[in-house]
């Protein structure tokens, strides 16, 4: 049997785990829970952990880059119209 070690994820995954789950409206979470309890408790766990240990240059960090993402987005969107 081989053992596999546990490999810290990178800060760009951790990233992109908060945020889809972040972006998630409640019904979808509910879904979620109902479908697989036990990993969504473990998600949700997951990213209690993540919140307590951000600081706050990490959290203004995060919120910039939705900003940055969100302002892109709506650029695009604009310059498709025109």
């Amino acid at each position: 049997m081989i053992k596999v070690g546990f490999v810290a994820p990178t800060e760009r995954e951790v990233s992109r785990f908060y945020t889809i789950f972040e972006k998630l409206n409640p019904q979808e979470m509910d879904k979620l829970k109902q479908g697989m309890p036990k990993q969504m408790e473990e998600i949700e766990n997951t990213l209690r952990e993540i919140r307590a240990s951000e600081d706050d240059a990490t959290k203004t960090q995060r919120e910039n880059e939705r900003i940055d993402q969100t302002e892109r987005l709506m650029m695009s969107r604009m310059d498709r119209r025109l």
